[in-house]
């Protein structure tokens, strides 16, 4: 389920259904299939390439707080990465 979503944004886009591709604030976005969740942000060269950065297996709320903060990180470094390429 998860590998087809991925083949769907590749070739049409982001779903515009929010129980499949959500915005969780700060430019990070959730994936959500069933059982599972991947974090993801738009490269800010092109609003067309997407950047996954972690997935995991949906738990606790908590935990899915510990998780976006994980991905922003992620985003951080590789934006400042880029940078400096």
């Amino acid at each position: 389920m998860l590998f087809a979503l991925l083949e769907r944004i590749a070739d049409y886009g982001p779903p515009r259904n929010p129980e499949q591709f959500k915005p969780l604030g700060n430019g990070i976005f959730e994936i959500k299939a069933i059982g599972a969740r991947l974090f993801c942000f738009y490269d800010a060269a092109s609003h067309d390439v997407i950047i996954l950065t972690h997935g995991w297996k949906k738990g606790p709320q908590r935990e899915q707080n510990q998780q976006i903060k994980r991905a922003e990180s992620l985003k951080e470094a590789y934006l400042s990465q880029k940078a400096g390429s």
